[in-house]
């Protein structure tokens, strides 16, 4: 796997993540450092992607995922595929640089007005979905 795979699935899971963040739960100035301390718990922790996941789930706070984040967990899982811990690695050496990304990212999506869950330190939290019944 190269390096901007890597980078670019190691972005989608944070901000997959973060759309299941139950809203109220991380205060917004602390958005992008529990996104940071997941990230780097799941990585050094993790044994398997779903191990990855659920530490990451625990630090911030998500009890279900939407079925948003459900669907992209189940679609960067197949694309890390055997390629786990090489990737797992990645994440947890360069955490901050994979945050740094998912950040300007949000921001660029807010600014454009996309229909996107994303949390700001400006006071930003993310939309939760609405369950099926």
């Amino acid at each position: 796997m190269d390096r901007d795979k890597k980078l670019r699935l190691a972005v989608d899971l944070v901000r997959a993540m973060m759309w299941s963040v139950p809203r109220g739960t991380i205060r917004p100035l602390s958005w992008w450092a529990r996104a940071r301390s997941a990230l780097d718990a799941g990585a050094k922790r993790a044994s398997s992607f779903g191990s990855m996941v659920s530490v990451m789930g625990r630090k911030l706070g998500v009890v279900v995922p939407t079925k948003k984040t459900a669907a992209e967990l189940a679609r960067i899982e197949l694309a890390v595929g055997d390629d786990f811990d090489v990737w797992r690695r990645y994440c947890a050496q360069e955490g901050l640089h994979v945050i740094a990304i998912a950040r300007v990212e949000a921001q660029e999506r807010k600014d454009a007005g996309a229909d996107m869950p994303v949390a700001q330190e400006t006071g930003d939290t993310p939309e939760t979905e609405e369950e099926e019944t």
